[in-house]
C-alpha cells in the first residue's frame, strides 16, 4: 500500500539531537527542537529546509528544552515551548527578528513535561514535574485561567480531547491516567490505574477512546464513557515506549484502529499496530539510526519524526515501511496430545482483492489477502487409547522382577501392543535365567517357550526379539546377510539354515526352546540397554519410564535419564488428565532427587466462582467473594452464603455447606444446583 501522492522519504541534518516535533496547521511547517535548538522548518515532498531559528534574537537562556506545540487554528501563528526549570516561552511568528513573545514562570518547581493546545479554542494547558495541571490563555501575559491539583505524582503527559469539548486527559508518573472538565479543577470526571509508569497518552480521533503506554512495554486501549475500569484492548510491543499516536482513517472520518509508537531506547524503528493483531506490528519505518523521540501523522500515510541522530524525516509508510508479517512463516503445524496434526498453510489459489479504501477521483485502494487453508489430520502414529489403557493397568510396585515383567506383558499383550508385550518377556527372560542360574531346561515344562504352543501368550513370546537385531559375524544366512533372530523362522514355521563360521558360538544352557527354535546365549546387560535405547528412539516415553520404575532396583540407568523419562511421562499424563495415574507414577518416582524436590513445593488449588467461573483467589471475612462479579458464593443446596469452610466439585464449580452436600449426596448422584453434573463428594 501507498499514499496516493507516493511521497519520497526527505530529510534535514541538524547540529544537535532532537527530541520534539509539532506540525502547524496546514501542514506544511513544523516546529523542532532539541536542548539547544528551537528551529521552524519547512516540510514538501521535496525537501525539508531550515526557515526559522527562533532562538536568533532571543535574550533569555532557553537550554534544557522538553516539549513545544505548534497553536492550532484559533491561533496558527504562536508556539509554545517548555523547559526543564518550569519556564514556558511563547512566541509569535508575526513579530520581527526576535519572535519571543513572553515568558510564564508559574509552575512552582520541577520541569514542564508536557503542553497542548485546544483543538478550538485559544488557550492550552501544561503538565508539570510539581504534580500541577495548568490552563492558559496564550493571547496575554497574565494568561492562567485555572489549576489542577491531581494528587497523583508528577505529570508525564497532557492532550486535549480532539472533538472539541471540554475535556482532557492527563498521565502520571505514578500509573494513574485522569480525564478532567474544564469546567471543574476540584476533581478528575474519572481515572484508571494502567500502568507501573505512564509516559504517553493519546486520544482516538472519535473523541471517546484513548491509548495508553509507558515503560511496561504495553500498549492500552480505554474506554472514556465506560463505568468499566478494564481496558478494552491491549498491545504487546518490544521495548518501552515514549510516544503513542493514532493513525488518522484512510481518506478522512474517525474510524481507525492503527497506532503508532516509538520506543524511549534501543529500537530506531516507527511502529504502527492494528488493534485486530497485537502481538506483531502491522508495518514498521526504520529511516532513523539513532532512537525515534517524537513524531506525528500528517496523513494517514505520511509520518513525519526526529530523533537522537540530529535529523528530521518526512517518510511515507507506505513507501519505506516494511510488514514484518510477511518475514514471518505462513504455514504452521502444531502436534496434539492424542497424536492429531493440525495445520494451516496459505491457499495461494484463493487471493482475492478487496475494495477497503476510495478516494475522490479515480484512485481505489486495494488490499490483496492470503487465505489460509486450515485442516487436521490424524495420521495413526500414536494409539492413545491404548496408551490410556496402559497407563491404568501397567504395575510400577516392584515385587520381583520376573512377576512385574509377566504382569505387565500379560498387559501389553491383552492391548495387543506387540512389541511392549515381546520387550515385557524379553525382560522376565533376563531375569528368570539370572534365578533359574545353569538349571536345565524343560522341554516338556509348559511355561517353555514352545512354537507349537497354542496360547497366544507363546505366540507372543515366539516373535520375542522381533525388534532387536544382532550383528554377529558368527552367524551368516547362505546369502551372507546377517541373522536377525526373528529371521531363523519362516513364514511357514520350518526352520531357515544357518552357516557357522569356523568358530561357533558357544552353547547355552537354554539355547533350544523348541526343536526347531533357535535361541543365542545374549548378554542381559546389553539387551536390557539395547531395549531401552530402542523405545527411547521410538519416543515411547511410557515404556522407558514404567520399566525404570518397575526394575528400579535391578537396573543401573543414570539418574538424569530416569528423571527425565519419568517427568515426560508425568506431562504427558497430565496433558490427557490422568491424574491417577499421574499421582502413582510420581509416587513410585519419590526416589529421584528432582521428584522429591518438586513435591516439596506448596501447591495452591482456587476454588472457582460458579456464576462467572473466575478463580477465587481470597475468602474475605464477609464470606467467599468473587472479585469479577462482586457476588458472594451460596451454597447451592440451602442458598446461603457460605462462610468458613466451603466444599465445591472441580467439575461444575457448584458447591456448599459440607453438611447440606454431605446430605444432599448420601441420596443423589447429581449436582445439587441442578446443572446435571454427576458430582462426586
Amino acid at each position: 500500500m501507498s499514499d496516493p501522492l507516493g511521497v519520497k522519504t526527505q530529510r534535514l541534518q541538524l547540529n544537535y539531537p532532537l527530541g520534539v516535533i509539532s506540525g502547524s496547521p496546514d501542514g506544511k511547517l513544523a516546529v523542532v527542537g532539541g536542548r539547544d535548538v528551537l528551529k521552524v522548518v519547512s516540510i514538501t515532498k521535496d525537501q525539508v529546509k531550515e526557515t526559522i531559528n527562533l532562538r536568533s534574537g532571543s535574550k533569555i537562556n532557553l537550554n534544557g528544552l522538553t516539549d513545544a506545540k505548534w497553536g492550532t487554528a484559533p491561533c496558527p501563528q504562536s508556539i509554545a515551548s517548555a523547559h526543564q526549570d518550569g519556564t514556558i516561552v511563547l512566541w509569535d511568528l508575526d513579530r520581527g527578528v526576535n519572535k519571543q513573545s513572553y515568558t510564564i514562570n508559574e509552575h512552582e518547581r520541577g520541569a514542564i513535561n508536557r503542553i497542548c493546545f485546544h483543538p478550538t479554542e485559544e488557550m492550552f494547558v501544561s503538565a508539570s514535574h510539581d504534580g500541577s495541571l495548568k490552563v492558559w490563555d496564550p493571547r496575554t501575559k497574565a494568561g492562567q485561567r485555572s489549576t489542577y491539583q491531581p494528587k497523583a505524582g508528577p505529570a508525564r503527559d497532557v492532550q486535549f480531547n480532539p472533538t472539541g469539548s471540554n475535556e482532557f486527559i492527563a498521565a502520571f508518573e505514578h500509573g494513574d491516567v485522569q480525564v478532567w472538565d474544564l469546567r471543574v479543577s476540584t476533581e478528575p470526571r474519572q481515572r484508571w490505574g494502567t500502568h507501573s509508569l505512564v509516559l504517553t497518552v493519546d486520544w482516538h480521533p472519535d473523541g471517546r477512546l484513548f491509548a495508553s503506554a509507558g515503560r511496561d512495554k504495553l500498549i492500552k486501549v480505554w474506554d472514556s464513557r465506560s463505568d468499566s475500569r478494564k481496558h478494552q484492548a491491549q498491545i504487546q510491543t518490544m521495548s518501552q515506549i515514549s510516544r503513542i499516536a493514532w493513525r488518522p482513517a484512510l481518506y478522512g472520518g474517525t474510524t481507525t484502529q492503527q497506532i503508532a509508537s516509538c520506543s524511549l531506547s534501543g529500537d530506531p524503528r516507527v511502529l504502527v499496530w492494528d488493534l485486530s493483531r497485537p502481538f506483531i506490528p502491522e508495518c514498521a519505518v526504520e529511516e532513523h539510526l539513532g532512537d525515534v523521540t517524537d513524531f506525528l501523522w500528517t496523513t494517514s500515510y505520511n509520518i513525519w519524526s526526529v530523533s537522537k541522530d540530529q535529523t528530521v524525516i518526512s517518510q511515507d509508510v507506505g513507501v519505506v515501511g516494511y510488514r514484518p508479517v510477511k518475514l514471518l512463516n505462513p504455514a504452521v503445524a502444531k502436534w496434539s496430545v492424542f497424536g492429531e496434526v493440525t495445520f494451516s498453510v496459505p491457499d495461494r489459489q484463493e487471493d482475492r482483492d478487496s475494495r477497503f479504501g476510495e478516494e475522490e477521483g479515480n484512485f481505489v485502494l486495494i488490499c490483496f489477502v492470503n487465505k489460509q487453508f486450515t485442516g487436521l489430520f490424524d495420521p495413526q502414529l500414536f494409539d492413545y487409547v491404548s496408551f490410556m489403557r496402559l497407563a491404568w493397568l501397567y504395575h510400577l510396585t516392584p515385587s520381583t522382577a520376573s512377576d512385574v515383567c509377566e504382569q505387565n506383558e500379560l498387559v501389553a499383550a491383552s492391548e495387543q501392543s506387540s512389541d511392549n508385550s515381546q520387550a515385557w518377556a524379553t525382560l522376565q527372560l533376563i531375569f528368570e535365567s539370572d534365578d533359574d542360574g545353569d538349571e536345565d531346561f524343560d522341554d516338556d515344562d509348559e511355561s517353555s517357550l514352545s512354537l507349537d504352543a497354542p496360547s497366544a501368550y507363546a505366540n507372543s513370546r515366539r516373535s520375542l526379539f522381533k525388534f532387536l537385531s544382532f550383528d554377529r559375524s558368527a552367524d551368516r544366512r547362505p546369502d551372507g546377510r546377517s541373522i536377525v533372530l526373528h529371521d531363523l523362522i519362516d513364514p511357514t514355521g520350518q526352520p531357515v539354515p544357518v552357516v557357522h563360521s569356523p568358530t561357533p558360538m558357544t552353547p547355552a544352557p537354554r539355547d533350544m526352546v523348541s526343536a526347531d527354535f533357535l535361541v543365542p546365549t545374549l548378554d542381559g546387560e546389553d539387551m536390557f540397554r539395547t531395549i531401552l535405547e530402542y523405545f527411547a528412539e521410538q519416543g515411547n516415553v511410557q515404556m522407558c519410564a514404567t520399566i525404570v520404575l518397575a526394575l528400579r532396583d535391578y537396573i543401573d540407568v543414570p539418574i538424569e535419564t530416569q528423571e527425565q523419562w519419568v517427568w515426560n511421562y508425568v506431562d504427558l499424563l497430565r496433558r490427557m488428565q490422568l491424574w491417577i495415574p499421574a499421582t502413582a507414577v510420581l509416587k513410585e518416582s519419590a526416589h529421584l532427587p528432582l521428584t522429591g524436590t518438586r513435591n516439596q513445593n506448596s501447591t495452591t488449588i482456587h476454588t472457582m466462582c460458579s456464576t462467572c467461573g473466575k478463580a477465587i483467589s481470597a475468602a474475605p471475612a464477609a464470606g467467599w467473594c468473587c472479585e469479577r462479579c462482586h457476588t458472594t458464593v451460596k451454597c447451592s443446596l440451602c442458598r446461603k452464603t457460605v462462610f468458613g469452610q466451603f466444599t465445591w466439585c472441580h467439575g461444575c464449580s457448584h458447591g456448599g455447606h459440607l453438611t447440606c452436600l454431605q446430605e444432599w449426596f448420601s441420596e443423589n448422584s447429581q449436582c445439587s444446583a441442578g446443572c446435571g453434573h454427576a458430582c462426586t463428594l
